[in-house]
């Protein structure tokens, strides 16, 4: 029996931004983090965990051409007021395998440019907030 060590691989990811496919982005991070705290009473070990809120936060990091193109479709080119939705598919080259995630409600928090000596390109950091993350395939 033959085993298949096949992995995502970075180059077959699609990027889906306010509806448009992106090919100018360099990373992609998204996370669901939820509020825990250890129930303690009577002894020195805790007695249970108990859960709190879920937040989801990520990041993209565009070319600046790209950044641009969001930045347009923005109220006044206020980035940080525009609304839009995330679709992250990944695929498994030569092979079926497909996963991918709708994050709906996406909010970037800052909007910072910059550029360094020796830079061959500029690239900007979104960092994202987002109101939820589903498995869609």
């Amino acid at each position: 029996m033959a085993f298949n060590t096949k992995q995502f691989e970075y180059k077959d990811i699609t990027l889906v931004v306010g509806g448009e496919e992106i090919v100018g982005f360099t990373d992609v991070k998204f996370k669901r983090a939820r509020d825990k705290e250890f129930l303690k009473g009577r002894g020195d070990k805790a007695h249970g965990i108990q859960a709190g809120d879920v937040e989801f936060t990520g990041e993209l990091k565009l070319w600046q051409s790209t950044y641009e193109k969001l930045q347009d479709k923005a109220p006044d080119g206020d980035i940080t007021l525009l609304e839009f939705e995330v679709i992250v598919m990944f695929a498994k080259k030569n092979t079926d395998k497909i996963s991918g995630y709708r994050l709906s409600g996406c909010e970037t928090t800052e909007d910072e440019l910059g550029m360094a000596s020796g830079d061959k390109k500029s690239e900007i950091a979104l960092p994202l907030m987002f109101l939820d993350r589903k498995k869609i395939v």
